[in-house]
């Protein structure tokens, strides 16, 4: 699995974080805790707060909170640092590009 590690202003000081890369299975499960369905309308509405924070528990390896990253520590995150652990998620989730244009090109031969 990829991994990528960041730095965060954490307490006053640098920290290192490690992020690793969502699976298919992990990013679904992050969509499923964060959509509600209602049940008058039959159609469902996703909580990007709930998202975001789902992925970080599900991201984030290690870092200088302790062993293990809970959704209490998520909530008391710094906005700055939450966003930015966010598009360092969304950076390392993101296709290759030469994997979508190949999918894209039907004359190109699969992998």
């Amino acid at each position: 699995m990829k991994e990528k590690e960041v730095e965060i202003d954490w307490e006053g000081k640098k920290a290192k974080v490690l992020l690793r890369k969502l699976s298919y299975g992990d990013r679904n499960e992050c969509l499923r805790k964060a959509t509600k369905i209602n049940p008058m309308t039959q159609s469902g509405e996703l909580d990007p707060y709930t998202f975001n924070e789902n992925r970080l528990l599900k991201a984030v390896k290690s870092g200088p909170w302790g062993a293990v990253l809970t959704l209490e520590t998520v909530k008391q995150f710094e906005p700055e640092v939450g966003d930015y652990l966010v598009s360092e998620i969304d950076k390392l989730n993101e296709l290759d590009a030469e994997i979508i244009k190949k999918s894209s090109d039907p004359s190109a031969p699969s992998a």
